[in-house]
């Protein structure tokens, strides 16, 4: 009986640790990406009726195309962090412009191009169901989304 107590008192002890191991020295739970995406796939599915067997042939295709635009977005934010505008020539600004500004141009092609694979791997009317599934998710999360401290 002594055994027992002792194994549930250390359980009792273990679970606030377990809990806290997804976050950081300051409390906070650390994002998980792989998690995101999981539950983002199951919301996507549920609202847009996307069967298992369309799934598979989905979602492969919609990460590259959510990857592929986020290193298109991760090359927009190294241009704008390069510099500090107040000491560029404007001829720097200028550059730094037009190449943020091509660069979105071929992130929405990246869109475009991947959105005509989509619509051939399942219907185009689930492809905007899932797309807006998507939309609802992010708005979601983004409610969720633990306040900071002020």
């Amino acid at each position: 009986m002594k055994k027992i107590l002792i194994y549930c008192i250390c359980a009792m002890m273990a679970l606030p640790m377990m809990a806290q191991r997804n976050r950081g020295a300051d409390g906070r739970k650390h994002f998980d990406p792989a998690g995101f995406r999981e539950k983002m796939e199951r919301f996507m599915i549920e609202e847009a009726g996307i069967t298992r067997e369309e799934a598979t042939k989905f979602f492969p295709i919609f990460h590259e195309m959510k990857d592929k635009q986020m290193e298109i977005g991760r090359q927009i934010m190294e241009l704008k962090k390069q510099k500090n505008p107040g000491q560029m020539t404007e001829k720097e600004c200028t550059e730094a412009v037009l190449k943020i500004e091509s660069l979105k141009v071929e992130q929405a092609e990246v869109g475009a191009t991947y959105t005509k694979k989509l619509c051939k791997a399942i219907s185009s009317k689930k492809v905007f169901k899932a797309m807006n599934a998507e939309d609802r998710f992010h708005r979601m999360m983004l409610r969720e989304f633990p306040k900071g401290k002020k």
